[in-house]
């Protein structure tokens, strides 16, 4: 492996971790300045969703182990889905209706993405009995890719 994929994969890890925390800054300082403006009113116990540094390392470390299935360096938006849902083996997968499954909603907003690559990855339930693959578009948004077996 050479020093630029090195560099490329180090950066992904810097990135993630850089985005989680400024995410968390941005959410935090936001809410606090609202609540002190008395714009947003929500109950003491009721935090907002966010996706944790740890939560983010994990998918930079598993998006690093499986390197060698991705044929696109992910986005931000694409590890941060991943991150969200805990998913697991990562590969690369080409957004084009005459190699791969691209559902119709796709198109709307979405044309400029086809013929590109998004993430797929599998995510597992509590249990780890029910166990589906989701898509993660550049932006974030994903997509359950088994939907259309079902």
């Amino acid at each position: 492996m050479s020093r630029r994929h090195l560099l490329a994969w180090a950066t992904i890890l810097v990135v993630g971790v850089a985005a989680a925390d400024s995410l968390r800054t941005l959410v935090a300082t936001t809410l606090t300045g609202a609540l002190a403006a008395g714009v947003l009113a929500r109950p003491a116990g009721n935090r907002p969703a966010r996706i944790g540094t740890i939560r983010i390392l994990r998918a930079s470390w598993r998006l690093i182990t499986h390197r060698r299935r991705l044929k696109h360096l992910p986005t931000i938006g694409q590890i941060k889905a991943m991150a969200w849902l805990d998913g697991r083996e990562p590969v690369s997968y080409l957004l084009d209706r005459e190699q791969n499954f691209v559902p119709e909603p796709l198109d709307f907003g979405y044309e400029r993405e086809l013929g590109t690559h998004a993430l797929n990855f599998t995510v597992r339930d509590d249990d780890g009995c029910f166990v589906t693959e989701m898509v993660a578009m550049s932006d974030g948004e994903t997509f359950d890719l088994l939907a259309s077996v079902w």
